[in-house]
């Protein structure tokens, strides 16, 4: 869902052609891989077919998403990232009561 609200948001792509690219998506993100701090892939216009950038060149139309970024969003939305840490103590710090 984040790749597809992405798809509408900055390249304004109409929800019924969403519908269309969506099962592309879906079977790209099901599949079994490493994930990677870089993870551009390409989505075809014409049905949706989902493929990184690195297994072959881009000759038809489409758009290019880094997937990373959209792992990030959902990972912030589900309070997954970023990760906590913890505070350095400030020991130095005197509190004066009156």
């Amino acid at each position: 869902m984040a790749v597809l609200q992405t798809l509408e948001d900055r390249f304004c792509v109409k929800s019924r052609l969403l519908g269309r690219l969506s099962g592309g998506i879906h079977r790209y993100l099901s599949e079994p891989k490493a994930v990677s701090a870089e993870e551009w892939v390409f989505i075809r216009l014409e049905d949706g077919m989902t493929r990184r950038i690195d297994a072959a060149p881009i000759c038809e139309p489409g758009w290019v998403l880094d997937m990373a970024e959209e792992r990030n969003r959902i990972n912030v939305y589900l309070g997954i990232a970023p990760p906590q840490r913890e505070l350095p103590l400030v020991a130095d710090v005197l509190v004066q009561a009156r």
